[in-house]
């Protein structure tokens, strides 16, 4: 009997004009020149082994195939779990780079508006200070004029004259 593991083994017995005729124990095989083989009865058990083992081939194969795709779906499951970590963790350090970014431009711009207001506030301060002293000039010079009005007719035909002479020294 013929099973899994073992060899059936066949001996040449004789030729027929189809080709030659091999015999083994319950089995006659003749191999004809086309490549077909016939048998007698003993070859249908045979037949049958053969397909029961080729039936379970093809279970194992796929059964090797599930679990080959079973592996690849976890290596994928896998590398995606860990290249959306790496994604994560690159979100996580742009996040916290951007607000120390943000946090830093803000602390410049504060810096930078007290700075202004700081000049703003000086500028006035001495805007209003030049005021304070202009209109302080202004009111010496009118008391000066009222206390010495004569002085102040003198000063005026001098720098009349210089300016006078000075527009026509340029002509």
């Amino acid at each position: 009997m013929a099973g899994a593991g073992t060899h059936l083994r066949l001996e040449r017995c004789s030729s027929v004009i189809g080709g030659p005729v091999f015999r083994g124990p319950g089995v006659a095989l003749l191999y004809h020149r086309r490549g077909t083989i016939m048998a007698d009865r003993g070859f249908e058990k045979v037949a049958r082994d053969l397909s029961s083992d080729f039936s379970a081939l093809r279970d194992d194969v796929r059964k090797l195939t599930n679990l080959v795709s079973d592996l690849a779906s976890d290596q994928a499951d896998t590398t995606r779990s860990s290249v959306k970590g790496a994604m994560d963790r690159a979100r996580d350090r742009f996040s916290s780079t951007a607000d120390r970014f943000t946090s830093q431009a803000s602390d410049v711009a504060d810096r930078f508006t007290s700075h202004a207001s700081d000049v703003a506030d000086r500028f006035t301060s001495q805007a209003s200070d030049v005021g304070e002293r202009v209109r302080g000039a202004g009111h010496e010079i009118e008391s000066r004029i009222e206390r010495n009005p004569m002085t102040a007719i003198m000063i005026a035909i001098v720098g009349g004259l210089l300016i006078g002479a000075m527009s026509r020294s340029r002509r």
